[in-house]
């Protein structure tokens, strides 16, 4: 009977320590650790200026949306020149006026108050 007992507990002691092996080692998450994923805030914040910019560059007008939209794309002034036909002194001059007005666009200066 002692014989039989013995067995029984070592079967079950094999038993359990297979399972355990078997399933992954499992730990508290910790919510103070660091992660490099934006927070659902920055990444809805992230999505909302991209679909900002992406309506201010679509709302100028196509002599400046062109050089814009090719430096999005991350072409040179000199290559969006010939890729345009132009002076790379007018794609250079297009450009600023397109982010001027990118810039407006995306951050509009507060209202001035009337003082009567």
């Amino acid at each position: 009977m002692r014989h039989f007992i013995a067995r029984v507990a070592h079967n079950r002691a094999v038993t359990h320590v297979a399972r355990e092996a078997a399933e992954p080692r499992r730990q508290p998450l910790d919510e103070a650790a660091p992660s490099d994923a934006p927070t659902p805030h920055e990444a809805a914040e992230t999505r909302d200026l991209h679909d900002r910019l992406g309506q201010a560059v679509r709302a100028l007008p196509l002599s400046l949306r062109q050089p814009a939209l090719l430096t999005l794309e991350g072409f040179a002034p000199a290559e969006i020149a010939d890729m345009l036909g132009m002076n790379p002194n007018t794609v250079s001059i297009r450009l600023t006026r397109a982010k001027a007005a990118l810039r407006e666009a995306l951050n509009p200066a507060p209202s001035q108050e009337v003082r009567s």
